[in-house]
């Protein structure tokens, strides 16, 4: 059985352009993500047991899909900048708090190594189309530049 349905022939970007994503193994689902994002000409950069590493409107992000039994399942977008050496960890630290409490996109945080993470989420119940997943990844785009370029003279401060 396929994962994709298209009961019409493929049509990307029509309603009827299905990712199917059952049961509660994250791994098989990393795979049919991977698929159905090339089948949609998006570059996959790499796939791991817990991502699929994509390039996409000219960015580089890992989506995570996690899924569940129950039905409500999600895929997680994380994206990370590298740290400036030598950058203010607590002043750093203070800015991405700023962000979080400013904006309502996703959650950023400075990771382990002193870099800027950041992660958001889109949540279906076992389908997901290629319409709905192509307009989460162009708001995610879109919502996450915007708020990079509102503060882009403090965060050159931070980042490479």
């Amino acid at each position: 059985m396929s994962y994709f349905h298209a009961p019409h022939g493929p049509q990307k970007g029509k309603g009827d352009d299905v990712l199917v994503l059952t049961g509660d193994d994250d791994e098989d689902a990393v795979g049919k993500l991977a698929s159905f994002l090339r089948s949609h000409s998006v570059e996959v950069l790499h796939e791991s047991p817990s991502a699929v590493m994509v390039e996409y409107h000219m960015r580089k992000f890992a989506l995570a899909p996690k899924i569940s039994k129950d039905g409500l399942d999600r895929i997680v977008v994380h994206e990370f900048w590298a740290a400036r050496p030598g950058a203010n960890r607590a002043r750093f630290i203070e800015l991405v708090n700023r962000l979080n409490n400013e904006y309502n996109t996703g959650g950023f945080y400075v990771d382990r190594d002193g870099d800027l993470a950041y992660q958001t989420q889109m949540t279906f119940m076992d389908t997901l189309t290629w319409e709905e997943l192509d307009a989460f990844l162009t708001w995610h785009d879109y919502s996450l530049l915007a708020v990079l370029f509102s503060h882009k003279d403090e965060l050159v401060d931070y980042l490479r």
